[in-house]
């Protein structure tokens, strides 16, 4: 996603420093900087040893047809049958290629959970398992703030799970999903402290 000085990139960074990089060959994908702020936190990013930084070059590779299709499709509230026209999923698997070549994954993460173009794209790798990660109670964020979200939760049941930043977040959660997620659909993983940072300030 695009890195903004929120919580979301302070609990990826902060995630990012756990990993076991014997075990794990880990490639982040984020939004090009608009602002210094992003770029100061992009390179904060590239601090962690081992962490294989992607800054999303360019435009969507599209012909006019599929660029008014995609801006339908991401920026629409979904309407099931004009979604269904609207979405091709050449257009996001050609991105997907486009951003990574023929690397296979074997686990995609939409960390941000707030963008329906990255996580369309995380789904169009065929083999790998995918995640979404709810930093919140998602559909209270839906009502209260951003409505937009509704055309995100037609996404959630195409994912192998959803990963919530908590126990507490994920019982509510699956409570106010349960019409569009089955409960194994829920997981939980406590947010990450940096304890050198908390001490050092």
């Amino acid at each position: 996603g695009p890195m903004l000085v929120n919580g979301i990139s302070t609990a990826l960074i902060n995630l990012l420093k756990q990993f076991d990089y014997e075990k794990y060959d880990v490639t982040v994908c984020v939004s090009s900087p608009r602002t210094a702020e992003q770029r100061k936190q992009i390179c904060i990013l590239n601090e962690i040893e081992n962490v294989r930084i992607l800054v999303r070059p360019g435009k969507l590779s599209a012909t006019i047809t599929e660029n008014i299709k995609s801006n339908f499709y991401t920026k629409c509230n979904p309407v099931k049958v004009l979604s269904k026209i609207m979405y091709s999923e050449k257009i996001y698997s050609r991105e997907f290629r486009r951003l990574f070549g023929d690397t296979e994954f074997d686990y995609v993460i939409d960390y941000e959970g707030f963008n329906i173009f990255f996580g369309t794209v995380c789904l169009t790798h065929k083999n790998a398992k995918k995640f979404v990660w709810f930093h919140a109670d998602m559909v209270s964020e839906y009502k209260a703030r951003f409505h937009w979200l509704k055309r995100l939760f037609s996404l959630y049941p195409r994912f192998d799970y959803t990963v919530s930043c908590g126990k507490q977040i994920m019982e509510t959660n699956k409570k106010n999903m349960s019409h569009i997620l089955p409960d194994e659909k829920f997981r939980y993983a406590k947010n990450c402290v940096d304890f050198d940072k908390v001490k050092n300030g």
